[in-house]
């Protein structure tokens, strides 16, 4: 009897680590879409003149899954421009090339997350279900950055009209309470006329 081996690889699950990335991706997509199709033709994927977050979204997986180390470089550099510089990242502050070690410490670990999204969306058995996942996740960042920006937009209109209608009452009130005073001022000297004063001589 014999006994049939399967050596294929298991279908490797996206890591929390590739899970951020692909929302930072969605972010970057959302703020900066002329960035990625800039790279998108670096690398010859083609795009539509103007196309949309998610034709970006799709080619970008595309080249994370086809075009390799130099694609997944280029591409970690673009996000980690989104990462806050922190303070006290390198402990010589005042040695030069502290900033560059820190941007090379985010590049190194988006790179690792994105070589294990092309990992995930490039084996054979679980391509189609984890580049649909991948896919998902980077939209739904993106919608939700999306809308936390018009939200704050929004937030700021209102805000802003609300400090323009407080002001205006303010203006309103003080322009009432003005009158009302030089009402009861003019008033006051009709009832009470100034007493000349007698002439001495």
């Amino acid at each position: 009897m014999v006994r049939i081996v399967n050596n294929e690889p298991v279908p490797k699950e996206l890591t929390e680590e590739a899970n951020i990335t692909l929302g930072l991706l969605g972010v970057v997509i959302a703020d900066h879409p002329e960035k990625i199709r800039k790279l998108l033709r670096v690398f010859g994927i083609e795009t539509r003149p103007k196309p949309s977050a998610r034709e970006l979204t799709q080619k970008v997986l595309f080249g994370i899954e086809t075009k390799g180390k130099a694609f997944h470089f280029e591409l970690a550099k673009i996000i980690s421009e989104r990462l806050p510089k922190q303070d006290g990242y390198d402990a010589y502050e005042d040695e030069a090339g502290s900033e560059s070690q820190q941007e090379d410490g985010y590049v190194n670990l988006i790179m690792g997350a994105i070589a294990g999204i092309g990992s995930a969306i490039g084996n054979v058995k679980s391509k189609k279900q984890k580049r649909a996942e991948a896919s998902q996740k980077t939209m739904s960042t993106l919608f939700a950055y999306k809308a936390q920006q018009e939200k704050a937009v929004a937030d700021k209109a209102a805000q802003e009209r609300s400090q323009a209608n407080k002001m205006a009452w303010l203006k309103g009130v003080g322009i009432l309470v003005t009158v009302s005073l030089v009402g009861w001022v003019l008033v006051k000297q009709a009832n009470n006329p100034p007493q000349l004063q007698p002439a001495t001589t």
